[in-house]
């Protein structure tokens, strides 16, 4: 700071560019953090509901002898979150599910949920 010919005090354009730049320079270097502990953050959510998937159709294997398609016959709940980066599912397929494995895990006690199974040609 400085006086001038007026005896304000104040600072000179030089040290408020020098402050500006220094300021611009920690805000690119931070964002780029911020940006790499954000993508870290999803990759784990992602593998945390994977896993999630991935021992609920254990579950169900162990229950009805099959695998399902349908993250609703197998009881697997999707939190509502917003800003999700990723959809957890199956895409748009049809699954040649045996028509008896399918019937005979009905019998036992598998729920029929919102999806419904394609059984494999030729079979009941």
């Amino acid at each position: 700071m400085k006086d001038n010919e007026y005896g304000i005090k104040g600072f000179t354009m030089v040290e408020l560019v020098i402050v500006i730049s220094i300021v611009g320079v920690l805000a690119t270097v931070s964002r780029v953090y911020f940006n790499h502990y954000r993508a870290k953050s999803k990759t784990t959510e992602a593998k945390l509901s994977l896993s999630g998937i991935y021992t609920t159709q254990q579950i169900f294997l162990g229950a009805f002898d099959i695998y399902s398609n349908c993250l609703d016959d197998m009881g697997f709940e999707i939190a509502s979150e917003t800003g999700r980066h990723y959809a957890i599912g199956f895409p748009s397929i049809s699954a040649d599910i045996d028509g008896g494995a399918y019937q005979m895990a009905t019998r036992n006690g598998l729920p029929l949920g919102a999806c419904s199974p394609t059984l494999a040609p030729g079979e009941g």
